[in-house]
């Protein structure tokens, strides 16, 4: 075979690999975070599941540890799949809510802290549960077939492999929203906003093609994997009638990996159309569907458009009358990130500040906005916050009021001296939260009925009203504080009730009772609810006027969520009842045929199971995946064709991450240019400053540094290899990586240390002998930068530094030492999504008195090799914009979202040793934005092009993962 087809094939296997295997989904090497190093761990284990917890969520774990149980076989009843015995890790520090499965090592991670404002009105904890344990039978599939005996090869990095290789993430996703819709009353496939933009698209006649779905674009707004994937994998087992398609198709891929058409036929074999038959029979019947109901709703409510039309998908949330004519609301698009704006009249567009991931809805109280947004713990990943924030509208002043809380959904008391807010506390309770309306201390506190979730909570004539989710669904309660007791106004049922705001007696809210998402009122006096809004596609985010008529919200259409007003006088006012909603034929069919609903499943209170401290010690290792070849994935990930050599090689390799995702070990040998060599890294990552160790021996001859003099001529450094003598590496770096974010920028603090010894040595002409070579840098980083839009390449503003210092210690009259200092910015360019980049170096070596020059810490101009500087500065500058963005479908085998195009330049000028030497280059990388085989993971490619000052010509192949 020639030298070529290895490389080719060489470079496609790691291309796998750095889609697969490092990837955040199903991947090795991956995991949520760190929790903070506080944490106490406990364990529980039954017969399927070791559920590993800080003690202080022991009451939450076991009921965990009986969902789990209890609902595992019907989850995975459809997929026939049994799997192993799992590790299940809580997170409960976190206030961003999500979970996972990871291969490699094979876990379940589960953030227990509720949402807030998602739109679901069905218990977290079974929510929770169902979804990721719908995956955990996803995972199982691909350890038997070929898998099993090719896990013997590489340990669970085969898992990985196959779900990455053959199962879409669309497909992975929707398959368990389609579980989580069958198996409870409230799962995501009946909220009606969950399909809204297919709904909108398909009635405006925009069908595109299965690329354009399933791989993204830049240029038109696709929803996320959960709502393609529900739609199609709900639609085909409806259509098809086959309820256990899923496990067959995947056990039919599975049998047949080696057939690239493989999936087409399982689908085909399974529901008796392929899988773009299948879509499209979807887009013809559901348009059909969303035609009838479309016809059957109108007329539709009028109101007036606040927001001036945008040229791109554009959101605006939020609405809030301020004073006059203006409206504030948060705006967000392809774009641009989320922002706070002043819409006046006519829809002229003020910028007020740029927003994070806002947690709660916009409220304005005097002549301030609030809201709270999430806010990332500086050390650890896995703890976050939901704070109160306030911008004062006259004078522009962003106010963080509330620090390392858990809160959201702030009501004001009518004289604005009480603040009631919903809280989630770590241990899994809920709780309103009564604050002082001056400083926000907590004065007060109200528990939730039984054993609830509180979700928003208003206050009418001294009476307190909230919605709550409870094991039967959503109700409304309202607190009788003689009693000291909730009574329900609204009985618990799957319909969603949101926006809660208040109007004289009468509640105001959101809900999909009808099948969209309409505006409604309540009157806790007469129990009278009524319908106020029918909106085309859905409407959120109400905002009351107090003396006035007018509301404000937020009305979706195929361009986004326009921020609209309208009249009270001229709304429905229907009667409407709880008791008679509106039942999707889609989902009714999916729970028929599950013929279990996880609603009814009550989790006793006292339950029996034995809890053992989790020791992280002992728990420090945990190998999972090996390898009969030598590869570091840390150099994967910036994988290039040239440096295929360098990252594969013959040998092995083991790899090993704990359970906790503390500790990363990699250990192997390869074989590579005639020399054995061993390595060794380790990381951990569970106290406060991160310790990074790793060791490479016997990768060279070690070599040897000495001044040669001839005469008439200026000594310079030579380095001889000492031929026979194995090279030995080690290094220890131990740094403190702290990172925020709010306010839709990112900064961090990155202070390290690192020692290195190697035993490469120099010759010490005072001492006559050799010494070998130590080297020890102090560093500190430094950034803030705007958040990326979808369209941006770079952020359009942000600052960052490097600063570092270097030496040798015990170096004598050898070796000084080295000062480095890095500066870069980012502007924004002439067009949107246009982005620069100017960065600046500077580096001086102490060199005075001493014998040798240490190694550059700045970088060369692309097309120059490094060399010796006694001083040198840069500068470079890039400009990134997006050449095309088209979605271009060539075939199966590519589709191209994006090109874009970085013209660079750099200016460096360099003191060397003997002579001072200006140094230039030009050029531009060039990188498409792309998807392969069909595999909806995205990648970027390109080449990059250049000439220095000499006129000499370089070029490089990039590659990456974007994500």
């Amino acid at each position: 075979m020639s030298t070529n087809r290895v490389e080719h094939k060489l470079f496609i296997l790691l291309l796998l690999i750095n889609i697969f295997v490092t990837k955040n989904s199903f991947a090795q090497f991956y995991s949520l975070g760190s929790d903070p190093s506080r944490a106490k761990w406990r364990s529980i284990e039954t017969e399927n599941f070791k559920v590993i917890y800080p003690e202080q969520i022991d009451s939450l774990a076991k009921r965990y540890v009986y969902l789990l149980e209890r609902l595992r076989e019907p989850v995975l009843a459809s997929l026939k799949t049994n799997p192993k015995k799992m590790d299940v890790v809580l997170h409960p520090f976190s206030s961003a809510s999500n979970g996972m499965v990871g291969v490699a090592p094979k876990r379940m991670e589960l953030i227990t802290r509720p949402p807030a404002n998602n739109d679901y009105s069905h218990n977290w904890e079974k929510h929770l549960v169902i979804h990721e344990m719908r995956h955990t039978g996803h995972v199982s599939k691909f350890e038997k077939g070929i898998f099993k005996p090719l896990s013997w090869l590489l340990g669970e990095q085969a898992t990985a492999l196959g779900v990455g290789v053959l199962m879409s993430r669309w497909k992975l996703e929707g398959d368990a929203v389609v579980t989580e819709t069958e198996l409870t009353s409230a799962g995501r496939g009946r909220d009606p906003d969950h399909l809204i933009y297919y709904r909108a698209a398909f009635l405006e006649g925009d069908y595109r093609n299965w690329d354009k779905w399933t791989m993204g674009s830049y240029k038109n707004y696709v929803p996320d994997v959960y709502s393609f994937g529900y739609m199609f994998c709900s639609f085909v087992r409806f259509n098809s009638s086959n309820y256990n398609y899923m496990g067959e198709a995947t056990d039919y891929l599975i049998s047949r990996f080696y057939d690239i058409t493989a999936d087409n036929k399982a689908y085909k074999k399974t529901t008796s159309l392929t899988k773009k038959e299948n879509f499209r029979e979807l887009k013809r019947v559901m348009t059909e569907r969303w035609r009838r109901e479309d016809s059957a709703r109108m007329p539709f409510t009028p109101y007036k458009i606040v927001n001036d039309s945008n040229r791109v998908y554009t959101s605006y949330l939020y609405p809030l009358k301020y004073s006059g004519d203006t409206v504030i609301a948060i705006k967000s698009g392809l774009k641009k990130i989320k922002s706070l704006v002043a819409i006046a009249q006519g829809g002229q567009e003020r910028f007020l500040r740029y927003v994070g991931r806002v947690s709660s809805p916009l409220i304005i109280h005097k002549e301030r906005l609030y809201w709270t947004e999430f806010v990332q713990s500086g050390r650890w990943e896995l703890e976050s916050y939901s704070d109160i924030y306030s911008y004062d509208i006259k004078s522009g002043i962003t106010t963080r009021e509330t620090k390392g809380k858990s809160v959201y959904n702030l009501h004001f008391s009518q004289g604005g001296d009480t603040v009631m807010v919903v809280s989630y506390p770590v241990e899994g309770s809920s709780a309103i939260l009564l604050l002082d309306g001056n400083n926000f201390s907590e004065i007060g506190q109200l528990n939730a009925p039984e054993r609830g979730q509180f979700k928003e909570v208003v206050k009418i004539n001294g009476r307190v009203y909230a919605t709550v989710i409870t094991e039967k669904g959503m109700g409304l309660f309202s607190y009788n504080k003689q009693l000291d007791l909730w009574e329900r106004e609204i009985e618990e049922q799957p319909k969603y009730l949101s926006s809660l705001r208040v109007k004289g007696d009468v509640l105001w809210f959101v809900s999909d009772l009808n099948g969209n998402n309409n505006v409604y009122t309540y009157n806790p006096e007469l129990k009278d609810l009524r319908q106020l809004t029918n909106s085309r596609f859905g409407v959120a985010s109400l905002s009351l006027e107090r003396d006035s008529p007018n509301f404000y919200y937020s009305d979706f259409g195929y361009e986004g969520y326009k921020a609209v007003m309208a009249s009270e006088d001229s709304m429905l006012w229907r009667s409407s009842n709880f008791s008679l909603p509106k039942k999707d034929d889609i989902a009714e069919y999916l729970t028929l045929g599950a013929g279990f609903l996880a609603d009814t499943v009550r989790v006793p209170r006292n339950q029996e199971f034995e809890s053992k401290p989790y020791s992280k010690v002992k728990n420090l290792f945990r190998i999972h995946s090996w390898a009969p070849v030598y590869y570091n994935v840390d150099n994967i990930k910036n994988l290039t064709y040239e440096s295929v050599y360098d990252l594969v090689s013959p040998g092995f390799i083991i790899y090993s991450q704990n359970t906790l995702s503390t500790a990363n070990t990699l250990a192997g040998y390869s074989w590579r240019d005639g020399f054995h060599s061993g390595h060794l890294k380790f990381t951990y990552r569970g106290l406060y400053p991160v310790i990074d160790f790793k060791a490479d021996f016997n990768d060279r001859y070690r070599q040897v540094n000495k001044l040669v003099t001839t005469t008439g001529a200026e000594p310079f450094q030579k380095r001889d290899t000492i031929l026979g003598s194995p090279y030995l590496s080690t290094q220890l770096m131990v740094y403190l990586p702290l990172h925020y974010g709010s306010g839709g920028w990112s900064s961090g603090v990155v202070p390290r240390i690192l020692w290195r010894y190697t035993n490469d040595s120099f010759f010490s002409y005072l001492n006559g002998r050799q010494s070998n070579y130590q080297y020890i840098n102090l560093g500190v980083s430094l950034y803030r930068v705007l958040n990326l839009s979808v369209r941006d390449i770079f952020p359009r503003f942000g600052i960052g530094t490097n600063i570092q210092y270097s030496a040798v210690p015990f170096a004598g009259e050898n070796y000084g030492s080295l000062i480095y200092s890095s500066i870069y910015g980012y502007l924004p360019g002439i067009l949107s999504n246009h982005g620069v980049k100017i960065a600046g170096a500077f580096q001086k070596q102490f060199f005075e008195g001493k014998n040798y020059l240490m190694t550059n810490a700045i970088s060369f101009p692309q097309g120059y090799e490094q060399r010796f500087s006694r001083w040198a500065a840069s500068v470079k500058i890039e400009y990134a914009l997006p050449l095309l963005m088209r979605d271009i479908s060539l075939s199966s085998l590519l589709y191209i979202k994006r090109v874009q195009m970085i013209p660079f330049v750099n200016f460096f000028r360099n003191g060397g040793v003997n002579q001072v030497e200006n140094l230039f280059s030009y050029g531009s990388d060039l990188l498409l934005d792309l998807n392969i085989i069909g595999i909806s993971y995205p990648l970027t490619a390109g080449v990059r092009v250049g000439f220095t000052g000499e006129k000499k010509y370089f070029t490089e192949f990039l590659f990456q993962t974007p994500l």
